[in-house]
């Protein structure tokens, strides 16, 4: 059994170093699409970076981009809305272990709606829903929680330092040849 898991570690690894070698925006979207069962949509962006743990489970809507360095646990499901931005090193885990004597293992979703920003090195936890137009400053521990349309959220934990009111459209679109 651990020689099996070793081997599916490795080959994990193996395919996360060659997405980092496929040379355009446009082939790495066509191979994690028809590949890997990636639902991507139309004029987004994935950079270069990219570490997942399995396939599928995993939605991005149009005009978003995901910058360089993002990991996916993508072991619950993972959406992301319409023009959304990921900036760059952010984490997402669907997956975890409970803090009780048994340390069981737990697995949730992760749903990002439309129109959300979230900043550099932050982490997003199992089971998070951010609304609509949500901003995730930089640094933060989203945990647990669906989170009202608008809200603002910063710290470790996250909370909610202030909601935006106004609608704000996003639309990502990044026309380079190379995303890096």
């Amino acid at each position: 059994m651990i020689i099996l898991k070793s081997v599916k570690h490795f080959l994990w690894n193996i395919v996360n170093i060659s997405l980092d070698c496929i040379p355009t925006n446009e082939i790495k979207v066509f191979v994690l699409k028809n590949i890997f069962q990636f639902e991507i949509g139309r004029f987004s962006s994935i950079h270069i970076g990219l570490r997942f743990y399995r396939l599928g489970n995993f939605s991005v809507g149009d005009y978003s981009v995901i910058n360089r360095g993002f990991t996916l646990d993508n072991r619950g499901s993972v959406s992301i809305g319409k023009g959304v931005s990921i900036s760059r090193y952010v984490t997402f885990y669907t997956a975890g272990h409970r803090n009780d004597s048994e340390f069981k293992m737990w697995v949730d979703h992760i749903k990002v709606s439309d129109n959300c920003v979230i900043y550099s090195n932050s982490i997003i936890l199992p089971g998070v829903i951010l609304s609509e137009g949500c901003i995730v400053y930089p640094g933060s521990v989203v945990y647990k929680g669906i989170y009202p349309k608008g809200s603002v959220l910063s710290g470790n934990p996250a909370i909610i330092i202030k909601t935006n009111t106004r609608n704000v459209v996003r639309s990502h679109y990044y026309p380079h040849l190379y995303a890096m």
